[in-house]
């Protein structure tokens, strides 16, 4: 199956790139697969949902959804 979500060498940051929340993240979800994003208080859940949505773009790295 196709992947719908790829993301390459995904760097999310605030404040113009200098706090950088998710560093490099490699990752593809294909069509019809589940996922769950997990992870501690500040881990970077809401800014990952934020850039797939559209709402934020990658500081380095590309997504594609």
């Amino acid at each position: 199956m196709a992947n719908v979500i790829h993301a390459d060498n995904l760097t999310l940051a605030y404040d113009k790139g200098n706090n950088e929340i998710i560093q490099n993240a490699n990752f593809s979800i294909k069509r019809g697969e589940f996922v769950f994003i997990t992870g501690p208080s500040g881990s970077g859940k809401s800014t990952l949902l934020k850039a797939l949505y559209g709402h934020m773009r990658p500081a380095k790295g590309s997504l594609m959804v």
